[in-house]
């Protein structure tokens, strides 16, 4: 009765609801026959457009990015650290993995060898 609107799979007018419809540049879905999930991924009508979606998506990205400055002011020495450390525990990880296959294709090499191959 309703479509879904989620990855590629959006019908040619979008997510149709008892309220409206949700674009399909959304590709969320409908989650009820009265509701759809429009604009920054919040539950809402879809009643009253894009233009609304739209606004509101932009005060939630402009106060994401307030937030952001603030954090960087406060923590940002601190969450550099912690990125630093992440970025290391990465590496580590990609290096421990390397060695581990280095050594398996070893003795992988050496099982062939015994068995005559």
């Amino acid at each position: 009765m309703y479509e879904q609107c989620s990855g590629t799979a959006c019908g040619p007018v979008g997510c149709q609801s008892q309220m409206g419809s949700c674009p399909c540049q959304y590709q969320d879905s409908c989650q009820s026959p009265t509701t759809c999930s429009c604009g920054c991924g919040a539950s809402e009508n879809c009643k009253g457009g894009d233009l609304l979606d739209t606004v509101t998506c932009a005060k939630k990205s402009l106060l994401k990015d307030k937030i952001k400055e603030r954090l960087e002011k406060k923590m940002g020495k601190k969450l550099d650290a912690i990125a630093d450390l992440a970025v290391e525990m990465l590496m580590s990880k990609y290096e421990m993995k390397k060695v581990k296959m280095t050594k398996k294709m070893e003795m992988m090499e050496k099982m062939k060898k015994a068995m005559g191959e």
